[in-house]
């Protein structure tokens, strides 16, 4: 008796890992820059995902199939994201894990729709995609929730007459949003001078944009920019004047700020989808996993799109055999347990979750205050 409940307890593992094999995985399309300069956040994202899919598919999968995460590089180009996503629809993926940006989703989003497939984004937070019963979700909150946390936070701590606001025209979809939320959060305090500084990343505009900020007579200044960009800048207004407070949107909460921007990003202030040290059990073991995992920390876009995938996941158990049937599924969830506290959905996929202001303090992004959905 003994040896035969042993011999099932070792067959009975090979048996469902065989049935596993024996069933189509479910494709799951992973779109966004990973290559260049500015491909740091979608990099993050790539491995959050892969991540979440080795740990489902080690579990046995979903409903005993496995998941097979198809990777394509968007390089932060809109026709190239159109592209790679077409690709990714002809393989017939239940679902793409994109964009990085605001701007790349908005240049994919018509053509998802079309083809009815789902898109969940771990980063694009745009108020240009909320309120929509379509193919899109995400599990970060809209832009403009971002902005006017951000401005009321400097509404009651600073008394600002004029900002200077720096742009990435490559996003605006989401530099306008989260920017016209911060200003009317902060005008209704206060009154505002803005003045305006769009750059295109892409066509090495930061020399001209870091003149035009050394010649400006602001108070402070707004950057919506890549992380790169941001530690560029600060390093230059540093050289100039060594006290202008910088504020900066949560595009730029990735190591590549700290890296690069050395001393001179010290005291940036942010208003973070990502905090470092968030005391729960669900974040100690995705730190201790994805590190183990690749060697290196975690950060903003590989805690969301881990999540993206565990989201995914939760919708597969009913069993849907087409992206429709998915998405229909994805609508019933309401409450999700993320890596960084709870994500409350409505029926759009929109996203209510905890927001975080950090501070760069000591070359580490430092949580000086936590704003959840119900006290917010």
């Amino acid at each position: 008796m003994f040896t035969r409940v042993s011999f099932l307890t070792v067959l009975l593992p090979l048996l469902l890992a065989l049935s596993c094999c024996d069933r189509e995985p479910y494709y799951i399309g992973f779109s966004g820059q990973i290559s260049g300069n500015r491909g740091e956040l979608g990099v993050e994202a790539r491995d959050g995902a892969i991540l979440a899919v080795e740990k489902i598919n080690a579990a046995g999968g979903v409903n005993g199939r496995l998941l097979e995460l198809i990777i394509r590089d968007d390089q932060g180009d809109p026709e190239k994201a159109r592209q790679v996503n077409r690709e990714l629809i002809g393989m017939g993926v239940l679902a793409v894990i994109g964009q990085i940006t605001s701007g790349q989703t908005a240049a994919v989003l018509d053509m998802m729709n079309q083809a009815e497939t789902v898109l969940i984004s771990p980063a694009s937070t745009s108020s240009r995609f909320s309120g929509s019963d379509d193919f899109f979700f995400r599990v970060v909150v809209d832009s403009a929730d971002y902005g006017r946390i951000i401005g009321r936070y400097l509404s009651r701590d600073y008394d600002f007459r004029k900002i200077t606001h720096i742009y990435d025209l490559n996003n605006e979809t989401f530099a306008r949003t989260n920017w016209d939320a911060l200003y009317n959060a902060y005008t209704a305090e206060k009154p505002l001078t803005v003045e305006e500084v769009p750059y295109d990343s892409k066509t090495g505009e930061l020399i001209r944009v870091s003149r035009q900020l050394i010649l400006s007579d602001a108070d402070a200044v707004f950057i919506t920019a890549p992380a790169i960009d941001v530690a560029v800048m600060a390093q230059t207004f540093r050289m100039v004047d060594c006290c202008i407070p910088i504020f900066s949107s949560s595009w730029a909460q990735t190591s590549e700020l700290l890296v690069k921007g050395g001393k001179a990003v010290e005291g940036i202030i942010m208003p973070a989808g990502f905090h470092p040290d968030y005391p729960s059990e669900e974040f100690r073991l995705f730190v201790r996993d994805f590190e183990e995992r690749f060697n290196r920390k975690t950060g903003l876009m590989s805690h969301h799109a881990y999540e993206c995938v565990m989201v995914l996941a939760r919708g597969l158990e009913s069993e849907p055999e087409t992206s429709n049937e998915l998405r229909l599924s994805l609508k019933e969830i309401r409450d999700f347990q993320g890596v960084t506290g709870q994500i409350h959905f409505d029926a759009c996929g929109d996203v209510r979750r905890d927001i975080f202001i950090a501070e760069v303090v000591n070359n580490e992004f430092s949580i000086i205050k936590i704003i959840s959905p119900e006290t917010e």
